[in-house]
């Protein structure tokens, strides 16, 4: 700990928890009912009073349900959603490569207009050196649609369902962008990715998004 951190007085200390899913568990072990978070927490070299505050989920998203959202502060004040004004926002271009650590929020806003009769399959693809250290979590108007590791993999695309992508409108796409700040952070490359096309298939409502 630096020197001037090591002085007397009130102290604060944060911990940012990084979200990830529970064991499979394919051998038994039942080590899918490990606790995730953080569960405990010592101090060397001292022995502080600490006191500590949780500041995590909002309530429920009353749409996408309690397991679209965690508890990164973007999310509590709806940065992922569509329709949030990003107007007072930078704007930046990818790709990035920042020595930041923390939580970095990027979004945008795309449209689309594949041919009535054509049932098309898109894709976000992420790129960038594997040795920067960051996560990004993607949102699709609204909807958590997965977790890029750039430095671990392997899965770079990431499919964005018709029905909450808007094959003939407007979309709205977050990125909540993890560092650490041990390496460069990005995202490095991001574009769409046609997977597949084909003429007819069948017809899909849009899913419900509210935003802001």
């Amino acid at each position: 700990m630096p020197g001037q951190l090591r002085a007397g007085g009130r102290h604060v200390l944060s911990v940012l928890v990084r979200r990830m899913a529970h064991d499979q568990d394919g051998a038994s072990r039942d080590t899918h009912k490990a606790a995730r978070g953080l569960t405990a927490v010592s101090f060397t070299g001292a022995a502080p009073k600490a006191v500590w505050r949780i500041q995590g989920e909002a309530a429920p998203d009353p749409v996408r349900g309690p397991l679209n959202n965690g508890g990164l502060y973007g999310e509590r004040a709806g940065w992922h959603l569509p329709g949030f004004p990003d107007g007072d926002w930078e704007p930046v271009a990818f790709p990035r490569a920042e020595w930041r650590q923390g939580v970095t929020w990027y979004r945008t806003t795309f449209r689309l207009a594949v041919p009535t009769g054509v049932d098309a399959s898109v894709g976000l693809t992420l790129q960038d050196d594997p040795g920067r250290a960051y996560r990004a979590q993607i949102f699709l108007n609204g909807w958590n649609l997965g977790q890029y590791v750039n430095d671990v993999g392997p899965q770079h695309t990431f499919v964005l369902p018709n029905g909450i992508l808007r094959t003939r409108g407007t979309n709205t796409l977050a990125l909540a962008v993890l560092s650490e700040a041990r390496t460069a952070s990005g995202p490095g490359r991001v574009e769409l990715t046609l997977l597949g096309g084909t003429a007819g298939g069948v017809p899909v409502a849009a899913v419900h998004s509210p935003g802001r």
